[in-house]
């Protein structure tokens, strides 16, 4: 999987350098959700698209216990639900909160 993000954060179109891609995957790494792949399927037994289960997964499960949410581009890949917030989405969610909050 950290291939997919080192690829994806390395393209052009972000314009993100080196350097913020390796703080990126660094900081993902000391945060990650890791999960047995059978527990996967059993959460994420309906996302429609089997290649992003792993993302509805690790949601729900930390959604246990923090106020989670999965950010996406691709809503559609996802069961209609409160927390699949797209990134604009997203970042209203975030202006709600006051500045000290952050």
């Amino acid at each position: 999987m950290e291939r997919e993000y080192r690829e994806v954060l390395a393209r052009k179109k972000f314009r993100f350098s080196p350097a913020k891609v390796r703080e990126v995957l660094s900081g993902l790494e000391q945060r990650a959700i890791r999960m047995e792949p059978q527990d996967v399927e059993r959460l994420a037994a309906d996302v429609p698209d089997p290649k992003d289960a792993h993302f509805y997964a690790v949601t729900l499960n930390a959604r246990k216990t923090l106020d989670a949410r999965l950010v996406t581009g691709n809503t559609r890949h996802f069961p209609r639900a409160s927390f699949v917030l797209t990134p604009r989405e997203m970042l209203d969610v975030l202006d709600a909160f006051p500045p000290d909050a952050k």
